[in-house]
């Protein structure tokens, strides 16, 4: 995989968001688990929003690869219930109560294993996939339902990964300042890591505040290695 993220120097100092990268160097987690992206994005901003959304990232993260009674789509979703329910608990101390019980957190999560791809999206966070020049949109259909929520099911996508495919993890805060097609144009002409850093630097320069937080990754060959005896 070819991985970008949004540098942690970049990022704006009062973005709530926390993002997660692991891949797995023990073949035996590779194999069942595989890599896990997460961006945990917020609608709100200040210290006790971050404090939750890395709650959130560190709640799924561990779950997930700590969870080995099921398959991937429903580990995913069991982590993200378990975050929930830990927002839930915590929602007067941290501020997370909304009158119509919909919290401002989202999450966007996507894990790769061989050519299988499954991906999340929860509240306000976006995942879109870039398959041979075109760009489509994995939502969440109760996008406006982020955590904590009391009625959450969160649905997972599951589909194959290819050489040249290209997925972002990206906060609505980013979309909606400079819109999907420039996305889709800088991770087509550069690579993941210049990609994040043009669109962090242009959604800056446009008046960006608040959420910014963006993980992309593209499918590449492996190179293979023969051994003569």
């Amino acid at each position: 995989m070819k991985l970008g993220l949004v540098p942690e120097a970049d990022r704006l100092p009062e973005s709530p968001d926390a993002m997660v990268v692991v891949e797995p160097n023990v073949g035996s987690i590779a194999r069942t688990k595989g890599n896990l992206y997460l961006l945990v994005t917020a609608r709100t901003t200040g210290n006790r929003v971050a404090e939750a959304t890395d709650l959130v990232a560190e709640t799924i993260r561990t779950e997930y690869y700590y969870d080995e009674s099921a398959g991937i789509r429903v580990c995913l979703q069991k982590a993200i219930a378990t975050a929930n329910k830990r927002l839930v608990h915590q929602a007067d101390r941290l501020g997370l109560k909304s009158p119509d019980g919909n919290g401002p957190i989202g999450v966007g999560v996507a894990v790769v294993r061989g050519n299988e791809m499954y991906v999340a999206t929860v509240g306000p966070a976006e995942a879109y996939l870039i398959r041979q020049a075109r760009l489509s949109t994995l939502p969440d259909p109760h996008r406006e339902r982020g955590l904590p929520s009391g009625g959450l099911e969160p649905d997972v996508w599951r589909g194959e990964i290819s050489v040249g495919d290209s997925l972002v993890l990206v906060s609505p805060n980013m979309i909606g300042r400079l819109g999907p097609d420039e996305l889709k144009d800088a991770m087509l002409t550069l690579h993941p890591q210049s990609a994040m850093e043009h669109l962090h630097a242009r959604f800056v320069a446009a008046g960006g505040t608040g959420s910014d937080g963006a993980i992309a990754f593209e499918a590449t060959e492996v190179a293979t290695t023969s051994r003569a005896r």
